[in-house]
């Protein structure tokens, strides 16, 4: 049986995706992911046809005069407009600029969509620790119940002892089950970021020194929220230059042929220009130049938030580690002890609900060091994002 059963956690084991397989698949099948990459093909068709000329007009008139007359005439017409050289050039760089604030959007949606599968794996790493220290509390419980039997009568008070722990061992079924919903939650969670089903995952976290701020500050020289914002001011910028543009005439040529049944043909030139009398184009390129400067505010806004957001996520990885430390190599420690004792005075009659105690100290300890584990983790993805980090 226990061969089998080997066997079949084995299988098991081959079978679960790794963190790294799951990231490397979501970024290719995330339907997020699939629409900005399609905003980006759409944008291309755009910049080809950025700097072309607007479609000429073709018109044809005629009216109801006598063909003996001279004005009877048929006009056949073409109109194109002719507009002022930058405005084409501007539509084009525009475009390129669009372009890039696609990109950088990508690369964003990119990196947060690694940061929310890791958090999710990381939860589910924290919940499978915490169901095996259940677990292993349980088989100690077990094992001070049948000591204490095992080395000392039983009386009324006793007994009561008894029932306590074994109320206590029911306490441990009843968060196994609400742990075992919330894995199942938590993997529902992850198959929907990575648009597929999954139902197992081989992750391991572990923590130690914290690197130094220097090396993470360093970081986030690639942050994507930065990046992002400084495409988006570029494509302002084009938006004033194609504003100023706007500013300037454009011409508009018109040709025709006038056809007459008893007179001679002939034809029509002629060349117009726009007006921008009423001072509208002006407004909009003060306009522009406005938002450009709420978007360069927005930026050094923006940069005071990820310094902010960085400190916040160094200090909790720092104290994290902290708390591992005093819990690992202190406290769990000195709970170990306390329980040696416990169980070499148990054939004294040592009180059972003490060992009970100490047991529940020992798990609060050991779910604490979880959570310390999973916290250094997850704040330390969280600065992998501010960084940009796709993988």
């Amino acid at each position: 049986m226990r061969i089998f059963i080997l066997v079949f956690l084995f299988f098991y084991t081959l079978n679960a995706l790794t963190l790294d397989e799951i990231i490397t698949s979501a970024l290719e099948k995330n339907p997020s992911l699939e629409v900005i990459n399609e905003r980006i093909n759409a944008n291309s068709y755009l910049i080809d046809s950025s700097d072309s000329l607007s479609n000429p007009e073709l018109s044809v008139t005629t009216n109801t005069l006598d063909s003996s007359e001279p004005m009877s005439q048929t006009i056949i017409s073409i109109k194109q407009k002719i507009p002022y050289l930058a405005k084409l050039t501007n539509k084009k760089e525009l475009s390129k600029a669009q372009e890039g604030v696609l990109f950088s959007s990508l690369e964003k949606a990119k990196s947060t969509l690694v940061y929310e599968i890791k958090k999710t794996a990381y939860k589910i790493w924290e919940l499978n620790a915490i169901y095996k220290t259940l677990q292993s509390n349980e088989k100690l419980i077990l094992k001070s119940i049948e000591l204490f039997e095992a080395y000392t009568s039983v009386n009324n008070n006793q007994h009561i002892d008894m029932m306590e722990a074994e109320l206590s061992l029911i306490e441990l079924k009843v968060q196994k089950s609400e742990l075992k919903s919330q894995i199942d939650s938590m993997f529902t969670v992850l198959s929907y970021l990575c648009a597929s089903d999954i139902d197992t995952l081989d992750v391991s976290l572990n923590i130690s020194q914290v690197p130094t701020r220097e090396s993470l500050q360093n970081l986030l020289v690639n942050n994507p929220d930065l990046n992002l914002k400084t495409k988006e001011i570029q494509k302002q910028n084009a938006n004033v230059k194609l504003s100023d543009a706007n500013i300037y005439p454009d011409f508009v040529l018109n040709g025709g042929y006038s056809i007459r049944s008893e007179f001679d043909n002939y034809f029509n030139i002629g060349v117009g220009i726009t007006l921008p009398i009423y001072g509208v184009e002006s407004s909009k390129h003060e306009q522009q130049q406005k938002l450009l400067l709420s978007q360069k505010a927005q930026k050094k806004d923006l940069q005071i938030d990820i310094q902010n957001r960085f400190n916040s996520y160094y200090i909790q990885m720092q104290n994290a580690y902290d708390n591992y430390k005093i819990i690992n190599d202190e406290a769990l420690a000195h709970i170990k002890h306390m329980l040696d004792i416990s169980y070499a005075s148990t054939s004294t009659g040592t009180n059972l609900l003490k060992q009970i105690k100490i047991l529940q100290k020992k798990l609060k300890l050991e779910q604490k060091r979880i959570d310390a584990i999973s916290l250094y983790n997850i704040n330390y993805a969280k600065i992998l994002q501010l960084s940009g980090a796709t993988k």
